[in-house]
C-alpha cells in the first residue's frame, strides 16, 4: 500500500509537494488510521527504509549506505545479521523492481498477466532458497536503546554528509565500530537472571550468568500442538544473546516439562541433557540434587529437587513432587535456606503442604502455569497457604514471563508491567 500510494500521490500533488512532504503525510495518515501500527515490525521497516532512500536518492553510493541503516531492525526481527545479505540486496534489487511493474499491469490487465507475475514470484522464491542454503549469519542479541540511538545518530550524520558530497568513511568505520561492540555484548554484560518463560501448562526456567559465564534450562515445557522450541524458546534465548545451552536439566519425564526437548537440540546447540545427577557446577553456580534414599511409583514424585544459590538468593526447583515427598524431605533436611520457591505441580493441592514450610521460608513463590487450564491449577487452597506464610505470588498465567534479574548483590524481580 505504502510503495503503490507513493507512486500515484507525486502524480497528484507534485506541483506542491516533494516526495519527502508526501511521505510525511502518508506516514501521519496511515498511524492515525490506525496507532498501533508504530508496534508492527513491518511498518517499522518499510517505511522508516523507505525515508532513507528518499534521503539518499541522489547519491551514487546510496544503495550500498542504505544496507547499513537497515541492520538494527533486521537483528530485532532475526537477532541474526546474513553477512551477505548486502550484496544480494543489490543483485536482487533490479529484479523486485520488475516484480512491483508486474503487479501494476496486473491491477490494470488482470489475469493476461497473471501467468507472467506467477512465474516471476516463483522463480524469487527459488532464488531466496537457494540463497538461504548458502548463507552465512552473524548471532546477536535484542538491539538495547542504547545501542539503536547511537548507531542512528551516526548513520544520519552519514546521509548528511552525503548530501554535501562529504566522505562518510569515519562514520561507516564508526557504524562498523559500534555493531562490532554490540556483537560481543553478551560477553561484557554485568547482568544475570532467572526467568520463569512462560510456556502454558507446563515447566521452563532459564537461567543466565553474567559475562556469558553459563546459561542453563531447567525443563522445556511442551505442547501437544505447537512446537514451543521453535516458536518460543530458542527465539527468546536468542533475543537475550544466547545461541547455545551449557546445560539442560529434566526434572522427570513428563511431557509438559521436556516435550520441547528434542526440537530444541535439532534446532538448538545444547551442550549436555542432565536428567539424574547430585552436583553439577556450571559456570559460577552449583546445582544440588536433594536426592532421598526412597523409591517412588509416581513419575511425578521422581523430579529432581534442584536446589542452587545465585546471588545471595538461595532457589528450589521442586518439579511436581508431592506432599508425600515433602514430607519426605523435612524429615531428611530439617531446614533448608530458601529465598525463591518453584511452587511444585503448577500449584496443585496436591503439593506445598504444611510439612515443606516447616522446612523452608521463602519470600518469593513462582507458579508455572497456563491460563485457564483445565486441572484448575494453580489450586485456591495452595494460594491461601503462600499468603498465610507471607510469600510474594508471581504466576505465568497472569503476568506472563517473571525474570528475577540480578546485578552486583542486587536481585529485581521484573514482570511485564515493571519491576
Amino acid at each position: 500500500l505504502r510503495a503503490y500510494l507513493m507512486l500515484f500521490l507525486p502524480m497528484i500533488f507534485g506541483k506542491w509537494l516533494n516526495q519527502l512532504d508526501i511521505f510525511s503525510f502518508l506516514t501521519v495518515g496511515m498511524l492515525m488510521y490506525n496507532p498501533y501500527l508504530v508496534y508492527n515490525l513491518s511498518f517499522i521497516f518499510s517505511y522508516l527504509i523507505y525515508f532513507f532512500i528518499l534521503l539518499l536518492q541522489n547519491q551514487k553510493a546510496g544503495k550500498y549506505y542504505l544496507f547499513l541503516g537497515s541492520i538494527p531492525i533486521i537483528i530485532s526481527i532475526q537477532h541474526v545479521l546474513p553477512v551477505f545479505s548486502f550484496l544480494i540486496g543489490i543483485l536482487l534489487m533490479p529484479y523486485i523492481e520488475m516484480i512491483y511493474k508486474s503487479m501494476l499491469y496486473y491491477l490494470l490487465l488482470g489475469k493476461y498477466v497473471l501467468p507472467f507475475l506467477s512465474l516471476e514470484y516463483e522463480l524469487l522464491l527459488k532464488m531466496i532458497a537457494f540463497i538461504y542454503d548458502f548463507s552465512f549469519t552473524l548471532p546477536f542479541s535484542q538491539p538495547t536503546l542504547f545501542f539503536i540511538g547511537v548507531y542512528y545518530y551516526l548513520y544520519l550524520k552519514g546521509i548528511y554528509k552525503l548530501n554535501v558530497n562529504r566522505k562518510v568513511t569515519q562514520e561507516v568505520c564508526l557504524l562498523l565500530s559500534v555493531l562490532l561492540a554490540f556483537y560481543f555484548y553478551p560477553y561484557y554484560n554485568m547482568k544475570g537472571q532467572v526467568v520463569m518463560i512462560d510456556v502454558g501448562q507446563g515447566d521452563c526456567f532459564f537461567i543466565q550468568q553474567p559475562y556469558a559465564r553459563g546459561n542453563v534450562l531447567i525443563d522445556t515445557g511442551g505442547l501437544q500442538k505447537s512446537d514451543l522450541a521453535t516458536s518460543r524458546l530458542i527465539p527468546y534465548l536468542q533475543s537475550q544473546g544466547v545461541f547455545y545451552l551449557d546445560a539442560v536439566f529434566i526434572s522427570h519425564e513428563d511431557y509438559d516439562h521436556c516435550g520441547a526437548l528434542t526440537s530444541l537440540k535439532e534446532h538448538f546447540k545444547v551442550k549436555k541433557v542432565i536428567y539424574d545427577f547430585k552436583k553439577k557446577t556450571i559456570g559460577d553456580l552449583v546445582f544440588k540434587n536433594l536426592a532421598l534414599d526412597k523409591y517412588y511409583t509416581n513419575s511425578n514424585d521422581r523430579s529432581s529437587i534442584i536446589y542452587v544459590t545465585i546471588n545471595r538468593l538461595n532457589y528450589l526447583f521442586t518439579g511436581d513432587i508431592s506432599k508425600e515427598v515433602e514430607s519426605d524431605l523435612y524429615q531428611t533436611y530439617h531446614h533448608l535456606d530458601v529465598d525463591v520457591l518453584k511452587v511444585a505441580h503448577h500449584g496443585s493441592s496436591s503439593s506445598s503442604s504444611e510439612d515443606l514450610f516447616k522446612m523452608i521460608d521463602p519470600k518469593v513463590a513462582l507458579i508455572s502455569v497456563g491460563k485457564n487450564n483445565r486441572y484448575r491449577h494453580p489450586s485456591y487452597l495452595t494460594l491461601k497457604r503462600l499468603e498465610a506464610y507471607g510469600v510474594k505470588i508471581y504466576r505465568s498465567d497472569l503476568q506472563g514471563m517473571v525474570k528475577i534479574v540480578y546485578y552486583v548483590g542486587k536481585n529485581y524481580v521484573m514482570t511485564s508491567s515493571g519491576f
